[in-house]
């Protein structure tokens, strides 16, 4: 394998680099990715299946990169709370970005009431690994929960603001 593969990685290092901090951009989380797809292509010929589903696999990653790749940079620049985001680096300054208004917020609010119930619990997930103690069970009712958007940092506020628009401009377009 060594001889033919010259710089090994597989998914399990990826994540292992990860949750050790040793990824320090999106950049580099997409290239170990896609060096891990490629070196199962040029380890197993065209026709065999590992070629085939890796090939599969690489186009599906580059497709949903391209589709997501401004809401990696915001995620990666900052809208991660805590001394270090999701991708082991310290979050940039906000200042550049314009605060959240109260109309804004208000906005948001009916935006994320509106989304389908899978993108709503990424939302609720992404916050409430960010900000454990902001998502809170609503007492009347268990199956309804609280966000506190005013101590959300305005990095995350604006991901959820694109991230809520744009499930509701797919959901425009297919009506």
């Amino acid at each position: 394998y060594h001889t033919i593969i010259k710089h090994p990685m597989d998914l399990g290092t990826v994540k292992t680099q990860l949750d050790n901090g040793m990824i320090d951009s999106p950049e580099l989380f997409k290239h170990n990715v896609e060096l891990t797809f490629n070196n199962a292509m040029t380890y197993n010929p065209p026709g065999n299946d590992v070629h085939t589903m890796a090939a599969s696999v690489l186009h599906t990653f580059k497709e949903k990169w391209q589709a997501q790749s401004e809401q990696i940079m915001a995620l990666f620049n900052g809208a991660a709370a805590g001394p270090t985001s999701s991708l082991g680096k310290r979050p940039h300054d906000s200042s550049s970005e314009q605060a959240m208004t109260f109309e804004e917020k208000r906005q948001l609010t009916a935006d994320l009431a509106r989304l389908p119930g899978k993108k709503l619990a990424h939302v609720v997930t992404l916050i409430h690994e960010k900000y454990p103690k902001i998502v809170m069970q609503n007492g009347e009712d268990p199956d309804e929960i609280e966000i506190d958007l005013q101590s959300l940092d305005n990095n995350l506020l604006r991901y959820l603001e694109t991230t809520a628009k744009e499930a509701t401009n797919k959901k425009k377009k297919r009506n």
